[in-house]
């Protein structure tokens, strides 16, 4: 699960919202590597640092950082779409 701050984020940046509602929609893993679309690679957690990330294709700059695998893969959506 993301965090609200993180949600945010996401629909700040354009991440598709529920237009019904005034709080920011919390996508779902799938929905999240959905929205990244063929530029989605993977997704691993260091076991030490208990921490996820996310990796694109072809492009080692834009990784995805966080502490649950959706906060991960919606960092990587944010940087895929040059959105932080």
């Amino acid at each position: 699960m993301i965090t609200f701050e993180l949600a945010k984020e996401l629909k700040d940046a354009g991440y598709e919202q529920d237009i019904s509602s005034c709080k920011p929609y919390k996508p779902r893993l799938s929905e999240l590597i959905e929205a990244c679309g063929k530029r989605f690679h993977s997704i691993c957690r260091n076991k030490e640092q208990k921490y996820w990330y996310a990796y694109p294709f072809n492009n080692p700059g834009h990784v995805g950082g966080g502490s649950t695998p959706e906060s991960a893969v919606a960092r990587l959506w944010l940087a895929l779409n040059n959105k932080k």
